[in-house]
């Protein structure tokens, strides 16, 4: 039988631009909730904010801050997983990392780049969707934008698992719920959404919604809004196969496959 999988979700108040200062933020949390959850989840670009000043914050994938939080990984035995600005040869990137504590770690690249804030002309498009296998458990990563794409994510019963971690604007928080809630509905399956709080360097507020959302599209769990906090949640594999047995609307799912623009 599979085990049942615990998932920290920390709405973090990201310092903008400071490496050093969130590395130093999320260390706490991992201290605190690693004992309690196989896999911690931070935001989109977490140790940054949302930024496109590449050139003075960006990250190689051997640089001393990915280096520590796979330290971190090993040494608190549970995965971290968060998106980080890298510098991949002479492209920039908004890369999801999901750090396990082996020693090995997964690499997702943003697919759906925000044009309204001119990312798509900072940083290079992902073009390949993965699937993480950890603890027998599939996971899917997406970041931000990506949310809004239910193409891109839409789950061939090859995933349990839709992680979202995100930057998404309290002036938009409202599509951001509806959006978490219909791709759990429609992709059968548990939906994280990991987003921050407070305000960046721009002057962008955001007030959090981090949510747990089942596979029917029920909230587990909401984070408080403009707190920075963690709500954990234990995601049924029981649950879930036992829903998908008895309404297994997947198997008259459309068939497609999904050309790439770029």
């Amino acid at each position: 039988m599979m085990n049942n999988i615990s998932i920290a979700a920390i709405q973090l108040d990201i310092i903008w631009e400071n490496v050093d200062a969130n590395l130093q933020k999320i260390k706490f949390w991992i201290e605190n909730y690693s004992s309690k959850a196989d896999i911690i989840v931070f935001p989109e670009m977490f140790l940054t904010g949302f930024s496109m000043n590449v050139f003075s914050n960006s990250l190689e994938n051997d640089s001393k801050p990915l280096k520590q939080l796979s330290k971190w990984a090993n040494q608190y035995k549970t995965a971290i997983a968060g998106s980080l600005m890298i510098k991949d040869s002479e492209r920039y990137v908004n890369r999801f990392f999901f750090f396990e504590p082996n020693g090995n770690y997964f690499m997702y690249d943003k697919r759906h780049l925000f044009r309204m804030a001119n990312e798509d002309k900072i940083y290079a498009s992902g073009n390949k969707s993965i699937i993480i296998n950890y603890l027998n458990w599939k996971i899917k990563p997406s970041i931000c934008y990506d949310l809004r794409f239910p193409v891109w994510l839409r789950n061939k019963n090859n995933y349990d698992v839709l992680l979202v971690v995100a930057n998404w604007p309290q002036a938009r928080i409202d599509a951001w719920k509806k959006l978490l809630m219909a791709r759990a509905i429609e992709n059968q399956c548990y939906v994280i959404g990991v987003n921050r709080c407070g305000t960046d360097g721009n002057g962008v507020k955001y007030n959090g919604a981090t949510m747990f959302i089942d596979y029917k599209g029920n909230v587990i769990d909401e984070a408080s809004d403009n707190s920075e906090m963690a709500i954990l949640a234990t995601c049924s594999y029981s649950a879930l196969s036992d829903f998908k047995k008895e309404f297994p609307a997947y198997l008259d799912a459309d068939d497609f496959d999904v050309k790439l623009n770029g």
